[in-house]
C-alpha cells in the first residue's frame, strides 16, 4: 500500500479544503517548515455542522475512574501554571500486538486538570485524581458542606439581583484544592441548582450579550464535570452538555471568548470521561458539527491574540478527547481530526496545542483493531491536506513527520510534554507492517532524534526506553532500514553502551533487542559490530534478563557472532576473555526449564566450547526427554524478532 492511498471503506471523508489557514486564527510563531499551501485546519469539520443534533442520552453505564478534568478555568495567560503528571513504574515493554493506550503513556495527557485558588485568590491550574471527589467512608469537611448549603440556599431562595454573588461564591468554593463536587450534587436542592446553572448557561447564549451570571454558571458546570463518571453523568442528564452546545452555536458567542472557552472545557471534560458512552453521546449530538461552525466563524471574531490562543488550546484538547477512549469512536465521526491535528502540528509552536494534537493522532491510530486498518489510518494521516498522488514519499521529506521529529527531541527538558507523545506516534508508525511508513520516518530524521534521546542522560528513562524500542523495530525491518540505522554516525555505539551501562533495565533490554535484530540481518552487520563485543554484551544480557523471548534471540546472536569469528579466521575464542562469563551463562541456561533455551545453550556449548560427549551426558541427565521445536538447525530463524507491535505500558 502506498502512503498516499486512502481507503473509503473506513468511512473517512475526503472533502475539499477551504482556503483558510491556521495563521488566520491565531498569530502564533510558525515552525521552520511551513505547512503545505492550501492545507486546511479541518477538512470536513465545517460540513459536519449540517448534521442535525440530537439531545444527549441520559442512559450511561457506571464507571468511576479518573479522567481529564477542567483546565485553564478563569485564568489569565500569565497566571497559567501547568504541572506535569507523575509517572508510576510499570513493567517494561513486551512484544504484543498494538492495543489501546496503556496506563503509563496514557498518563502523559492527564484527564484531570482542575483550577484551585492560591495566594491572593489567584486561580492556578493543578492535576489531581478524580477519586478524591468521592470520599466514601471518610469524614466530610463539615465547614465546606455548610458553606455549600449556604450558597445553594442563596441561589434558590435569594433575590434574583443577588444571584451573581452566590454564583461567584460557588465558583470559588469549587476552586478549592478538593472541590466539593459531591456536596453540590448531593445537597437537598441539587436538582434545582443544576437546573438553575443550566438555565443560566442557556440564557448566556440566548441573550443580547453573555452576562456575568452565565459565565459564572458555565465555569461551575465545567469544574463539576471534572469529577468522576457518576458526577459527570448527573450533569449530562441535567442538560449541561446540551446547553454548552447551544451556547457555542448562539449568534452572541463572538461577544465573549470566556463563554466559548468555558463551554469547550465543559464538553472536553465530558468527552474525556473514562465512560466512553459519554463521548459517544456527544458525537451523536453533533459536537463535531458545532465545532466546525465555530471554526468557520472564528476568523471574523474580534478576539485578541491571547483570547484566540486560550480558545484554540481548549478546542484542540476537546478534539483530542473525542478521539480518545476504549472502545475507539467510529472513524467516520472523527475522521476530520486527521486534518485538524496535522495542521496544528505544522502550523503552531504552542506546546499545549502540539501535545494535544500529537496524542490525538496516537488515539486515532490506536483505534485500529488490526494491522491492515492501522496502515490505512496511517496513510490517511500522511495524506491529510494533499491531493491524491501528491503526498510526499521517500526520498522526499514529509513536513508532518519532520515536525513530529522536532517534537521528539528532549534537549534535556524533563518537563516537556512533547517527546513522550511524539515518540508514541513515531512508534505506532514504525510498528506497523507497511515498510513505507518506517522509510518516511527515517527520511524525516527520526534516527538522529532517537539517537539524541538515547544518549541524553537527563531525559526520563521512559523517553530513553521508547527511543530504544523504536530503534529495535527499525533494526527488525527491511535490510535497507537496518543498514540505514547501522550507518547513522554513533548510533550503533550508543546502542551497545545502552545495553551494557544504561541505569534502567528497561533501557538495557530494548538496546539488547536492537542489537539482536541487527545481527539477524546478516554477517555484514559485523562490519559495524565487533563480534567479540557482541559476545560480551550477550553474556550481560543473559545474566540479567528474565524475558525468555529476548534470551532466545540473544542465543542466536551468540551463535552468529561465533560463526563470524570462525569465518574471519580468528582462533582461540574459547580461551578469550569475552567467553568466560558467556560460558557460565550458557551452562546455567542448559539447566533451564524452558526446553528450547536449554537445547540451544547445550548446542552452542557442545559446538564451540566443549567436547560433544561431555555435553550429551550432562544435558541428557538434566533435561530428560523434553522435546520441542528445534531452532538450532536453521540458525534460529524462528526465534523472536522485535518487529511485533508494542503495547505501551504493558
Amino acid at each position: 500500500m502506498m502512503i498516499g492511498q486512502h481507503s473509503s471503506s473506513l468511512g473517512g471523508r475526503r472533502l475539499p479544503t477551504p482556503a483558510m489557514k491556521f495563521e488566520d486564527f491565531m498569530p502564533l510563531p510558525l515552525q521552520e517548515s511551513a505547512a503545505p499551501e492550501g492545507l486546511s485546519l479541518m477538512s470536513g469539520l465545517c460540513e459536519d455542522q449540517q448534521r442535525p443534533r440530537t439531545p444527549l442520552s441520559a442512559k450511561q453505564t457506571a464507571a468511576n475512574r479518573a479522567r481529564r478534568g477542567a483546565g485553564l478555568e478563569n485564568m489569565a495567560p500569565s497566571a497559567l501554571k501547568l504541572t506535569s503528571p507523575t509517572k508510576s513504574p510499570t513493567k517494561s515493554p513486551t512484544k504484543s500486538p498494538m492495543k489501546s493506550p496503556g496506563k503509563e503513556n496514557d498518563e502523559q495527557v492527564p484527564r484531570k486538570r482542575k483550577c484551585v485558588l492560591g495566594a491572593d485568590n489567584v486561580e492556578v491550574d493543578g492535576v489531581s485524581d478524580a477519586t478524591q471527589f468521592v470520599r466514601v467512608g471518610l469524614a466530610r469537611d463539615r465547614s465546606q458542606e455548610i458553606r455549600v448549603n449556604e450558597l445553594v440556599e442563596k441561589l434558590l431562595k435569594g433575590e434574583p439581583g443577588r444571584r451573581l454573588a452566590a454564583l461567584s461564591g460557588l465558583r470559588k468554593a469549587l476552586a478549592a484544592q478538593s472541590p466539593p463536587i459531591d456536596e453540590v450534587l448531593n445537597c437537598s436542592g441539587a436538582a434545582e441548582v443544576l437546573a438553575l446553572l443550566v438555565a443560566e448557561l442557556r440564557g448566556a447564549g440566548l441573550g443580547a450579550a453573555p452576562g456575568a451570571q452565565g459565565l459564572e454558571a458555565a465555569w461551575c458546570l465545567a469544574q463539576m464535570a471534572s469529577g468522576n463518571s457518576e458526577q459527570t453523568r448527573k450533569l449530562v442528564e441535567a442538560g449541561a452538555a446540551d446547553a454548552a452546545l447551544e451556547a457555542l452555536a448562539a449568534p452572541t458567542l463572538p461577544e465573549s471568548f470566556e463563554l466559548c472557552e468555558r463551554c469547550l472545557q465543559l464538553l472536553a471534560n465530558v468527552a474525556g470521561d473514562s465512560d466512553s458512552s459519554l463521548r459517544d453521546n456527544l458525537l451523536s449530538a453533533g459536537v463535531v458539527g458545532v465545532m466546525g461552525q465555530l471554526f468557520e466563524q472564528m476568523p471574523g471574531f474580534s478576539w485578541g491574540a491571547s483570547a484566540r490562543e486560550q480558545v484554540l488550546q481548549t478546542f484542540t484538547w476537546l478534539m483530542s478527547a473525542l478521539c480518545r477512549g476504549a472502545p475507539a469512536p467510529p472513524l467516520e465521526e472523527v475522521d476530520c481530526a486527521f486534518d485538524f491535528f496535522s495542521q496544528v502540528i505544522q502550523g503552531t509552536g504552542d506546546t499545549q496545542m502540539l501535545s494535544s494534537a500529537l496524542w490525538g493522532l496516537c488515539y486515532l491510530l490506536e483505534g485500529a483493531s488490526k494491522d491492515a486498518e492501522g496502515c490505512t489510518r496511517a496513510a490517511r494521516l500522511l495524506a491529510a491536506g494533499y491531493e491524491s498522488g501528491k503526498v510526499p514519499t521517500p526520498p522526499a521529506v514529509h513536513p508532518l513527520l519532520q515536525q513530529v521529529v522536532r517534537c521528539m527531541r528532549t534537549a534535556g527538558d524533563r518537563r516537556s510534554p512533547l517527546p513522550p507523545a511524539a515518540l508514541r506516534l513515531t512508534g505506532l508508525l514504525v510498528g506497523l507492517s507497511e515498510p513505507a511508513l518506517t522509510d518516511a520516518a527515517i527520511v524525516a530524521g527520526a534516527l538522529g532524534a532517537l539517537h539524541a534521546n538515547l544518549v541524553d542522560t537527563f531525559a526520563p528513562s521512559q523517553v530513553r526506553r521508547d527511543s530504544a524500542w523504536i530503534l529495535a523495530n527499525v533494526s527488525a525491518g527491511t535490510p535497507a532500514q537496518a543498514q540505514r540505522l547501522a550507518e547513522e554516525p554513533g548510533l550503533v555505539e550508543a546502542l551497545c553502551e545502552g545495553a551494557e551501562r544504561a541505569p534502567a533495565l528497561k533501557v538495557r533490554r530494548e538496546c539488547a533487542w536492537a542489537i539482536a535484530n541487527l545481527v539477524k540481518q546478516g554477517p555484514e552487520m559485523f562490519l559495524r559490530l565487533e563480534s567479540r563485543r557482541v559476545l560480551r554484551l550477550s553474556s550481560i544480557t543473559l545474566r540479567g534478563e528474565s524475558d525468555n523471548s529476548l534470551k532466545r534471540a540473544t542465543l542466536d546472536t551468540v551463535e552468529m557472532a561465533l560463526r563470524n569469528e570462525k569465518q574471519v579466521g580468528r582462533v582461540g575464542i574459547a580461551e578469550a576473555e569475552e567467553s568466560w562469563s558467556l560460558v557460565n551463562e550458557l551452562k546455567v541456561l542448559r539447566l533451564a526449564q524452558e526446553g528450547i533455551l536449554s537445547r540451544k545453550a547445550d548446542q552452542i556449548l557442545s559446538t564451540w566450547f566443549e567436547a560433544p560427549h561431555e555435553s550429551a551426558v550432562e544435558h541428557g541427565e538434566k533435561c530428560g526427554g523434553d522435546q520441542g521445536e528445534d531452532e538450532s538447525a536453521n540458525g534460529g530463524v524462528n526465534s523472536p524478532v522485535r518487529r511485533a507491535k508494542y503495547k505501551f505500558g504493558a
